[in-house]
């Protein structure tokens, strides 16, 4: 493990709370260099283990997509996605590619936690479509966990600006 007054190097996997989990994302995302498509994940689990993060830890350090990772709440586990993406690549494309990406390569390393992490929901904010912060694509990408409907047949779920202001603005008018 880093201690706190190690250099960080982009690419270097860490585990850690949100508030590191959030510096080192964005330190990572503000120094690189080329045109990329940088997501966060918020992982829930249909069930919590007690070992769970320990071996979620584990398999991370196998995976190298995942630039960063922690966890949220004892609940959640984040994951911070860096790619690389080309001139002609369509947006869409990348974002699709960098999550299969990382849950083929949890899969090759461990069916099991392959398994675990997909029991559950998947939440996901892409920086640079709804905001440009790390701390609020965290926010984002649990708030679009718990925003999946029972029986959705989807595990993943996008963070969905318009539909977040149609909810705020009902409050707003109830209220």
């Amino acid at each position: 493990m880093v201690s706190e007054s190690t250099p960080i190097e982009p690419g270097c996997l860490l585990t850690m709370n949100q508030e590191r989990f959030v510096c080192l994302a964005e330190s990572i995302k503000c120094s690189v260099r080329y045109q990329n498509v940088s997501i966060v994940l918020a992982i829930k689990p249909s069930h919590l283990e007690l070992r769970a993060f320990d071996a979620f830890h584990k398999v991370m350090q196998t995976v190298k997509s995942a630039q960063v990772v922690g966890r949220l709440n004892q609940r959640f586990f984040l994951v911070y996605l860096c790619e690389p993406i080309g001139m002609s690549q369509n947006d869409a494309r990348a974002i699709h590619f960098s999550i299969r990406h990382f849950f083929s390569e949890v899969k090759h390393s461990d069916e099991r936690m392959y398994r675990y992490l997909t029991s559950g929901k998947v939440g996901v904010s892409v920086l640079g479509m709804d905001t440009q912060s790390v701390k609020r694509a965290v926010v984002h990408a649990s708030q679009a966990t718990l925003a999946q409907p029972a029986g959705h047949k989807s595990r993943i779920q996008f963070y969905d600006t318009d539909l977040q202001l149609t909810i705020k603005r009902y409050v707003l008018l109830e209220d």
